[in-house]
């Protein structure tokens, strides 16, 4: 039996063509509904099997021209689709004068069975349009159903614009995500690149004067003021030493172990006195104590608490070379307890701020070198007092000194 094949899925035409030519046919191709009533005209086949939805022209049109048409009304269609699948679709595709309706996707056996029979199903001829009334009353019937299908296919094209949307934002989402954690992974790159470097240039020095003046007592032909001096340089670098060493280990400390806390009572203003008092001998800057009269006290670790404030103490005498005053106090307010270190030092740009706690930054980068230190003390700062429930912040006018304020809750609440 000659078939011809009206599909414009190149896919769907290539599975037609290998069912029919396995069981024997003789297949002849067409891409639309046009090029198959043209192909038919000239060679009309024995069976036409189509799609309906093609495009220049679908299967209904080509249904109702191929019915129309003397030489091909005689010529049965099976209609095939997994669009036009409604009650209705049918009904009108069999009203127009098709032999047989088939959903996708198509049964081989069943195909094969109807056109085994094909040469004994009947024909519906012209007569077929014209028992459903005139032709324009089948096209309006025809263009009810099309229009019906592009609403359907509008409806499912929004839905899944709507998917493809979401997908799109998530997409863009997680590429974000990535961007940030790539910013994030290079940032830490550099930070280690640059902890590596001030450790090495920090500890140069104080192991340099170390060795230098371990080499110089080591020596018998030098006199007595020599070896004095010798062995206060040799106690300043050693001093140095221990404590750039003890700030690495403190803050390895408290990131591999978080902070452990003890939990007394601690007295904040004998705490700032201590601390105060511990400075008396460093004659280039004022230390001033602002403590009121009555006792001020918290639930925490006391030793933690003043390796915060020594820090932020130690950090406002680093970068205040020329000297001037530096206030420590503490005071109540409505929500806890404020603690204050305020100096007359150089400053800390705005846009240092924001990164200022974060491990291995100092508030002028480019004054490292001068200023020594590993650009860690303010980061335990913020890791002790978060652990403590607190906040840490800084304002700074450059040129004008630096304020650091601790907020502390009146008790810290339990782990």
């Amino acid at each position: 039996m000659r078939v011809m094949i009206a599909e414009d899925d190149a896919a769907s035409r290539y599975l037609l063509r290998a069912m029919l030519v396995s069981a024997g046919h003789e297949v002849e191709e067409a891409e639309d509904g046009l090029a198959a009533l043209e192909k038919a005209r000239v060679l009309p086949p024995d069976i036409l099997v189509t799609d309906i939805l093609m495009p220049r022209m679908d299967g209904y049109r080509l249904l109702m021209e191929w019915k129309q048409d003397p030489a091909l009304s005689q010529v049965p269609v099976v209609m095939l689709s997994a669009t036009y699948t409604d009650t209705e679709d049918e009904r009108l595709a069999r009203d127009l004068g098709v032999e047989v309706f088939l959903t996708k996707p198509v049964d081989r056996v069943r195909l094969l069975e109807v056109l085994g029979s094909g040469a004994r199903v009947t024909p519906m001829g012209a007569e077929a349009v014209s028992s459903i009334g005139t032709r324009e009353v089948a096209l309006d019937r025809y263009s009810g159903r099309l229009v019906s299908k592009l609403e359907e296919k509008f409806e499912e094209l929004s839905i899944a614009n709507e998917r493809l949307e979401a997908t799109v934002r998530l997409l863009s989402d997680e590429v974000e995500v990535k961007r940030r954690l790539l910013e994030t992974i290079a940032r830490a790159d550099q930070m280690k690149t640059d902890f590596l470097a001030m450790v090495s240039h920090e500890l140069r020095t104080p192991v340099a004067g170390v060795l230098g003046y371990s080499e110089l007592l080591a020596r018998d032909d030098i006199d007595v003021e020599a070896r004095s001096t010798a062995k206060r340089g040799l106690s300043r670098s050693t001093e140095r030493l221990n404590a750039i060493l003890n700030e690495i280990l403190e803050a390895l400390k408290i990131e591999a172990d978080s902070v452990r806390m003890s939990r007394h009572e601690v007295d904040l203003g004998e705490l700032l006195g201590a601390i105060a008092a511990g400075q008396r001998f460093d004659a280039a800057h004022d230390i001033r104590l602002v403590v009121p009269e009555s006792a001020i006290t918290t639930l925490g670790d006391a030793d933690m608490l003043r390796l915060a404030v020594e820090h932020l103490v130690a950090n406002a005498i680093k970068f205040s070379p020329d000297g001037g005053a530096i206030t420590l106090g503490v005071r109540e307010v409505s929500s806890g307890i404020e603690i204050w270190v305020t100096d007359e030092g150089i400053g800390i740009a705005s846009d240092q701020l924001e990164h200022l706690f974060e491990p291995l930054v100092q508030g002028d980068m480019t004054s490292t070198r001068q200023f020594g230190g590993v650009g860690l003390g303010l980061h335990i700062v913020r890791r002790i007092i978060e652990a403590h429930e607190g906040t840490v912040q800084a304002a700074s006018v450059p040129g004008s000194g630096s304020t650091f304020t601790v907020f502390l809750p009146v008790e810290v609440p339990e782990p």
